[in-house]
């Protein structure tokens, strides 16, 4: 089980995990990989893979590159209510502050209160690295494979 392999403060990312399980297998629930150039995301119904791709943003200033990647989310979200999100963890001392900007303005057009923050070594540990091609795409697929990997174990 994935859940056997984590340690640490990952364990409560699960009990976060956890407590929004019916969200994240019940409904629509939304991964992404943000980045300030281009992000990914991956949208999941019921647990399952519906819809992924990637977002580049024009160039110019990140407020404008910003700007853009939200008002796209918003428009593939649709009317669609998004259940939970779960984002990478973009915040620390050698993340670029523009990472953490990306993170928060993509999450703030899905309009969900229900938001969890998942370390990349996380979800790197729900991978085959010798099936793995690295793309932002690739990257929302992964984060929101393992929080459904670990809502479905905890289900049971």
């Amino acid at each position: 089980m994935l859940t056997e392999k984590l340690r640490g403060k990952e364990v409560k990312i699960v009990k976060d995990i956890e407590k929004l399980s019916e969200d994240i297998l019940g409904g629509n629930f939304l991964a992404i990989d943000p980045a300030s150039k281009s992000a990914g995301y991956a949208l999941f119904s019921k647990g399952e893979l519906v819809e992924s791709g990637s977002i580049e943003a024009p160039e110019g200033p990140i407020a404008v590159r910003l700007d853009y990647m939200r008002g796209e989310l918003t428009k593939l979200i649709g009317r669609k209510s998004i259940g939970a999100v779960a984002v990478e963890k973009v915040r620390s001392h050698t993340g670029h502050v523009f990472l953490t900007w990306s993170a928060g303005t993509l999450v703030s057009a899905t309009k969900s209160p229900k938001v969890i923050e998942i370390t990349t070594t996380m979800w790197k540990k729900n991978i085959d690295p010798k099936k793995y091609l690295k793309s932002d795409e690739q990257d929302a697929i992964e984060i929101g494979r393992f929080v459904v990997t670990i809502a479905k174990e905890l289900k049971g």
